[in-house]
């Protein structure tokens, strides 16, 4: 049967717009059974297929047309658009490419561009493109978003920000005030702004999964944590496998002091993206908490310093509990400090060759594996070394007024640093001559280096070797004020008064709205009141120190 072929076409084509896809294709199909190589008719038809999230028969189609017309730009943007959807990223640029090539004023295919050279890692490349488009078209809501996310990959957050907010402009999203509430909770750690950003996308999209999720990081980290909790039970519900809603959730149990909760969700650390440098490997079993019946059991270390020294208390738990043989491997700072304390202990430096085994788990994974329902608190769980001891007192002289130990920043590495650390400019208004003051800062930066030379302090770090060394001096010390690192946990240890310097956000070692902390009878907080402000916290210890 005959049909018109041009007005059986605009039909098509007209059904297509409408949203009508069955008909559309439909006509497409009787356009096709007349004349195969129809162009339009092919090209049409794969974009409705991709439409139909058929990608691999949009590209069939899409390069039936161009047998026909290879040199139609529209077509080649779209065949681009199907390769990208496939994930073959470097054929998808070459095709976006060539409609440039053939429309340089095609600000589609410039976005295409920026887009699949965002999938390649081309991230300087494909902001040139997006910038292209949004030349050829400021309204291109699209191509301003994918800028935000070009800048923030190339760590230019503020620039990102301002991309976002032109893009919110023309076609707010929830997807847009998601990548929005990211910048500010992940790069800026603007957490307050973050809420605000997360709570637009929610408007939008009551179960958006990201925003919810970054919803409960930056609520957490706002210290407002009823309403976290309740978040990360929603993102829970949408996806109960999600190992950083567990993480979070742990967080804000321990914080409360529900420990067999805390523990249970602290378990999915181990399933973490960001736990993959502490993963370990062996052929022995993990241990699941059952009965060791005189078996011998690896121990190994997990995160920093700090950590190790805070839960290195469970190892006593473990050998009062079962009948086994313990072997802790730890960090090579830490074996000397930790191998005279529990004698039936075997205490293997990171790296040396490890002996006989039947059983493997992580340090950290103690509480949970011996059911702790309350933190084990001892006076004091670690020891210096005698012998080192006698040295340092003998070493400082006689005592004639307070003594007291000093730490004011944590390892650079560390991802919120810049938040726990602070110079030592800051602290020294405090540093009074009714009192013996001695630097316990291993690392001093560059900034920080002029204030030392000012200060009182006496310094005698470069004589410490490890932890052993370092825990002689600290038993000779009155008090030892420390920002949040592992000195802090190793004066906590060693039962000596510790004065906590704490930013405004902390995690479960030092519970919010508490001056103490259940894992160190002899701890003190000093938190910040305002947000990365230490102002006040100086104020505060000082005030402690002419009580003291």
């Amino acid at each position: 049967m005959h049909i018109d072929l041009g007005a059986t076409l605009q039909r098509a084509l007209a059904a297509h717009r409408a949203g009508n896809l069955t008909l559309a294709e439909e006509l497409y199909r009787a356009v096709l059974g007349a004349n195969r190589k129809q162009f339009d008719a092919n090209r049409l038809l794969g974009v409705l297929e991709f439409q139909r999230g058929n990608a691999e028969r949009a590209e069939r189609l899409i390069r039936k047309a161009l047998k026909v017309s290879p040199n139609d730009a529209e077509a080649n943007n779209d065949l681009g658009v199907a390769l990208l959807k496939l994930k073959r990223y470097d054929k998808a640029f070459a095709a976006f490419a060539k409609a440039i090539a053939l429309k340089p004023n095609f600000a589609e295919a410039n976005y295409n561009c920026g887009d699949a050279l965002l999938e390649l890692g081309r991230i300087d490349e494909a902001l040139l493109f997006l910038d292209k488009a949004i030349a050829l078209n400021a309204s291109f809501a699209l191509a301003h978003y994918n800028r935000g996310i070009a800048l923030g990959k190339l760590d230019r957050h503020d620039e990102a920000l301002v991309a976002f907010n032109a893009a919110l402009k023309l076609e707010p999203s929830a997807n847009i005030w998601c990548e929005h509430g990211n910048v500010l909770l992940y790069n800026l750690r603007n957490y307050d702004a973050a809420l605000l950003s997360y709570g637009n996308a929610l408007a939008l999209d009551p179960n958006h999964f990201s925003a919810s999720f970054g919803l409960a990081v930056a609520l957490l980290n706002a210290n407002h944590y009823a309403e976290a909790d309740r978040i990360y039970d929603k993102v829970i519900a949408l996806d109960p496998e999600h190992a950083d809603a567990h993480f979070g959730k742990a967080l804000i149990k321990l914080d409360a002091g529900d420990y067999v909760e805390g523990w249970r969700h602290y378990q999915w650390r181990l399933k973490r993206k960001s736990y993959a440098p502490w993963l370990r490997s062996f052929e022995q079993p993990e241990w699941r908490g059952e009965p060791l019946s005189g078996r011998a059991i690896l121990i190994h270390s997990e995160q920093g310093l700090g950590d190790t020294l805070q839960f290195f208390r469970y190892l006593k738990i473990l050998i009062l509990r079962e009948d086994c043989r313990v072997i802790f491997e730890t960090y090579k700072p830490l074996a000397p400090l930790f191998r005279p304390q529990l004698g039936n202990i075997t205490i293997i430096e990171e790296g040396e060759p490890l002996p006989h085994f039947d059983v493997q788990c992580s340090l950290l994974s103690l509480p949970y594996l011996l059911g702790a329902d309350v933190v084990p608190v001892f006076s004091a769980y670690i020891e210096g070394d005698r012998e080192k001891a006698t040295f340092w007192r003998a070493r400082l002289g006689e005592y004639r007024k307070p003594r007291i130990g000093i730490t004011w920043a944590g390892g650079g590495a560390f991802i919120n640093d810049r938040h726990r650390s602070m110079r030592l400019e800051t602290l020294l208004p405090i540093m009074t001559d009714a009192v013996e003051w001695f630097s316990l800062q291993k690392d001093v930066r560059d900034h920080d280096r002029d204030a030392l030379a000012k200060s009182s302090l006496h310094d005698h770090t470069a004589q410490l070797h490890d932890f052993s060394d370092t825990a002689a001096l600290v038993s000779a010390l009155d008090v030892v004020i420390s920002v949040d690192t592992s000195m802090s946990h190793l004066a906590g240890a060693m039962g000596k008064p510790v004065w906590l310097l704490l930013p405004f956000h902390t995690d479960f070692r030092w519970p919010f709205g508490r001056t103490d902390s259940p894992w160190y009878p002899t701890a003190r907080q000093f938190r910040q009141t305002r947000r990365d402000d230490w102002t006040d916290v100086p104020e505060r210890v000082a005030a402690a120190l002419r009580e003291l």
